[in-house]
C-alpha cells in the first residue's frame, strides 16, 4: 500500500503484508457524488487497520472508535444544560453533530477543542440506543467482521454515523420521545431518566474494549498508542503516526476542558481541597485500568459535575 493517489487511481487498495490481499474501492455508496468522492479517500486512510494488514494499527483504532462513544455521549450531555443553550454554536442546528461529522475529516483532536468551548443545546434521552446502534456496533463490524469486503462496507457506513446521530435524535426528541412518554406514562425504565445510564452503559463498551486490547494485543500499550519519534515517510507509518496522535489530542482537550471545570467548581466554593482533590491523584490509575473513554466519561459525571452541582442543589433547597 503506497497511498491514498495510487489507491484512488488503480480503484484497489492492494497490500503485501499480513499474506497480502486487495479491496475493490467503491465508487458510490452514500448515493451523492460529491459525499461519496470525500470519503473514498478517507476510508483508504482506515484500511490498514481496519482491513487488519496493520496489526498493531487495528489495536489502537478499535480502542481508539470505541472511546469515541464516551466522548460522543459527554458531549451531548454537556450540550443539554439550559446554561449553554444560547452559546454561539447554539446557531448551529441538530447540536454535536455539526462538531462530529467534520472530525471524521480533519480528526476530532482538531474538532474536539473548539466544541468545548462552543457548546450547543441538544436532547439525551434516545443517546444511548443511537450511539451504541450507529456507533459501537459498526465500528465493531469494521473491525471485527470475518470477511474484508464487510469491514470495508462498514467503514463507509460509519464515516457518517455521527451525522445519523444527530438526526435521528433531533428527529426523535420531537417525534418518538413524546410518543412514547405518552404511551407509557407510568414506566420509568423505557427511556433513560438520569445522564448516568448513558454514560454507565456507553463507558462499560469503551472500558471492555480497552481491557481486551491490553489482555490480548501482542504489543505493549507503549506499541500501540505513543507516536514514535522517527520522522514517517511511508503512507502506512503516517497514517499510523497520524491517528495515534489524533487519539492522544482529542483526550488531552477533553481532560484539559474537565480541568477547566474543576476550577470554575473550585472557584464557586462547590469543592475544597483535602477530600475533594483525592479522587485527582486516582485519576492515571483509573484510566489504565478503563482506558481514556470510560475515564472521561466518569470524572465528567461522578466527581466534578454532577455530584457537586447536584449537592449544592440540594443545600439550597434544603
Amino acid at each position: 500500500m503506497t497511498g491514498i493517489g495510487p489507491a484512488l487511481a488503480a480503484g484497489k487498495i492492494e497490500w503485501n503484508s499480513e499474506g497480502g490481499g486487495s479491496v475493490v474501492l467503491r465508487e458510490r455508496f452514500y448515493g451523492i457524488a460529491a459525499v461519496d468522492k470525500t470519503f473514498r479517500g478517507v476510508t483508504v486512510i482506515f484500511s490498514p487497520s481496519a482491513l487488519g494488514y496493520v496489526p498493531v494499527s487495528a489495536w489502537q483504532m478499535l480502542s481508539f472508535l470505541s472511546d469515541l462513544g464516551p466522548v460522543y455521549a459527554v458531549w451531548t450531555l454537556e450540550s443539554c444544560r439550559a446554561g449553554n443553550a444560547w452559546s454561539p454554536a447554539a446557531l448551529m442546528q441538530f447540536s454535536a453533530t455539526f462538531w462530529t461529522t467534520p472530525s471524521q475529516l480533519v480528526g476530532i483532536g482538531s474538532a474536539g477543542p473548539v466544541f468545548y468551548f462552543l457548546l450547543l443545546p441538544a436532547y439525551y434521552a434516545l443517546q444511548l440506543p443511537l450511539i451504541l446502534a450507529l456507533h459501537n456496533a459498526e465500528v465493531l463490524a469494521a473491525y471485527l467482521a470475518p470477511d474484508l469486503a464487510t469491514r470495508y462496507y462498514w467503514t463507509w457506513a460509519w464515516q457518517l454515523s455521527p451525522t445519523w446521530i444527530g438526526l435521528a435524535n433531533s428527529v426523535g426528541a420531537h417525534t418518538v420521545v413524546p410518543l412514547l412518554r405518552c404511551r407509557f406514562a407510568g414506566s420509568k425504565a423505557l427511556l433513560p431518566s438520569s445522564p448516568r445510564m448513558v454514560l454507565a452503559d456507553i463507558g462499560l463498551v469503551a472500558a471492555g474494549v480497552w481491557v481486551y486490547t491490553l489482555a490480548f494485543a501482542p504489543y505493549s500499550a507503549a506499541q500501540i498508542f505513543v507516536p514514535g519519534r522517527a520522522a514517517e515517510t511511508d503512507f502506512i507509518s503516517h497514517t499510523r503516526r497520524a491517528l495515534q496522535f489524533d487519539e492522544l489530542c482529542s483526550f488531552a482537550a477533553g481532560f484539559l476542558w474537565l480541568s477547566y471545570s474543576v476550577g470554575d467548581l473550585y472557584a464557586a466554593a462547590l469543592i475544597k481541597g483535602g477530600l475533594d482533590l483525592v479522587p485527582l491523584v486516582l485519576l492515571p490509575i483509573i484510566g489504565g485500568c478503563v482506558g481514556p473513554g470510560a475515564l472521561l466519561a466518569v470524572t465528567w459525571w461522578w466527581w466534578w459535575r454532577e455530584t457537586k452541582l447536584s449537592t449544592i442543589k440540594v443545600k439550597r433547597a434544603a
